[in-house]
């Protein structure tokens, strides 16, 4: 049997060196890079300590020469989730605004003047064919299903990719459509001259920013039960652990494969 050659003598806690990479702490998030390394003599390893919290960990875990770049790889990713998630708010924020700008501009018309200011007036339907007419009632059907479509995408999309937000939290999104809806009328007053409608648009505005918020909350709801139905359906049960945070911030057991 050989003998293990003798370690060598150290103070307790002696200096070693420095953390050279990013390491963050798991109990604070602190990142722990460039803190002093020492040896623990009790355990025989090399820890360091947050200066945050205090909690030592071993400084020698996940420490090699892939863990720089696996970061730099997680950062890109971080920031192409964020300006996707910008992207598609905007794309969806562009339609609930389409329903309300869409419906003002197909029920008025404008009347255009000597001193090149456009007045919008509202569209006679009776002087027009009976076709026309017809067509301009259902308008604002297609109008109010494309807004309510957005909308409810919007919502289901903030329920899952905000998982670790409550709720109660993500209620305050309902800004949302109003946002929107305070642009839409910023763009439509901007560039017209509208007192002769200004009631009726803003009543009307002020519908499709219910009917908006409505729909965003209904997708905010429903969000996480449709991702999970879906998930079960494409998913095999033993990949699911992946996306488990959908069940677990709900407080719901992951699915198990069938005996």
């Amino acid at each position: 049997m050989v003998d293990e050659p003798p370690k060598p003598t150290v103070s307790p806690l002696q200096r070693h060196l420095q953390l050279e990479t990013d390491f963050f702490c798991f109990q604070c998030g602190y990142n722990l890079h460039g803190q002093i390394v020492t040896r623990d003599e009790r355990l025989d390893i090399l820890v360091c300590r947050c200066p945050e919290c205090g909690r030592f960990h071993p400084a020698a875990q996940g420490v090699s020469a892939t863990r720089p770049w696996l970061a730099r790889v997680g950062v890109m990713l971080i920031t192409v989730w964020s300006i996707w998630t910008l992207a598609f708010l905007a794309l969806t924020g562009f339609f609930i605004g389409f329903g309300p700008y869409a419906h003002l501009e197909s029920y008025t018309v404008g009347n255009y003047t000597t001193d090149g200011v456009v007045h919008r007036i509202l569209r006679d339907a009776s002087l027009h064919n009976g076709y026309y007419a017809a067509r301009q009632e259902n308008n604002w059907r297609i109008f109010a299903m494309i807004s309510g479509i957005a909308a409810l995408a919007a919502g289901m999309y903030l329920a899952v990719a905000f998982w670790h937000v409550r709720r109660a939290t993500l209620r305050r999104f309902v800004l949302f459509p109003v946002v929107v809806a305070l642009f839409v009328w910023w763009i439509w007053w901007g560039n017209y001259d509208i007192d002769e409608v200004f009631g009726w648009s803003l009543s009307r505005l002020g519908m499709y920013t219910l009917w908006s918020i409505f729909c965003l909350m209904l997708g905010v709801k429903i969000g996480r039960p449709v991702a999970r139905y879906a998930l079960r359906l494409i998913v095999p049960v033993r990949f699911l652990q992946v996306v488990g945070f959908l069940w677990q911030c709900d407080g719901k057991d992951l699915p198990k494969a069938a005996p």
